[in-house]
């Protein structure tokens, strides 16, 4: 034991100050927006996975067309466009996992990274829609309703990732002091958000079908 006497009454004071339970009550009032934040990650990375799926089976469509058209001399500047498709999505794919994966570890860096991300993304989504299932020749009974309806959708999912982002719960979550709070309780668990999850995993599928449907498969 220390010969000082306070030094166990000042050891005590730290151990209650810092003490699990405290811990505990803070993790809990930030379960929902922690649930939101990891959510969101996750939607990011399936979504790179989607996109490179989906830029690898479209790569191969492009380079037989192009194959094709070789002999006629417009064969060299398909492959040239090709080319420059493929590093811009090679980008997007790389930007969209790192993003997912530092929001799913609550990286104080990724927090403002999708506060940029998500935003342009919802933004993005009707106009890709709308080009995808437009050229996939999707039934114009359910083309024009499905698009009107990803507006507002994307646009409320956009506005809310934005607000948790760089809001004050989205402050105190991606902060150092709510690092060691999540490590302090390991018992507690993130309440996903199921209607966002498979919401979002609703929009990515769709997404994914038309980017990858030729028109013909409707038209059969």
């Amino acid at each position: 034991m220390s010969d000082n006497p306070f030094a166990s009454h000042e050891s005590g004071l730290v151990t209650s100050v810092s003490a699990p339970a405290d811990a505990d009550t803070i993790r809990q009032a930030n379960l929902r927006h922690e649930g939101f934040v990891r959510t969101a990650g996750v939607l990011l990375l399936i979504a790179a996975g989607l996109l490179a799926l989906s830029a690898a089976i479209t790569s191969r469509m492009e380079t037989s067309m192009a194959a094709i058209t070789a002999r006629s001399g417009r064969g060299t500047s398909l492959l040239a466009v090709h080319d420059l498709g493929m590093e811009w999505l090679s980008l997007c794919i790389a930007v969209l996992l790192g993003t997912g994966c530092g929001l799913r570890l609550l990286k104080p860096w990724a927090r403002f990274l999708g506060a940029l991300v998500y935003p342009l993304s919802m933004l993005g989504y009707p106009i890709c829609f709308g080009i995808g299932s437009y050229s996939a020749g999707f039934p114009i009974v359910l083309y024009w309703p499905l698009l009107m309806l990803s507006f507002p959708v994307s646009g409320v999912v956009g506005f809310y990732a934005l607000s948790v982002f760089l809001g004050k719960r989205g402050r105190r979550i991606f902060s150092a002091d709510y690092a060691a709070v999540v490590q302090a309780t390991p018992h507690r668990k993130s309440q996903v958000s199921k209607l966002f999850f498979f919401t979002g995993l609703a929009m990515l599928a769709l997404l994914f079908y038309f980017s990858v449907c030729p028109s013909d498969w409707r038209s059969s």
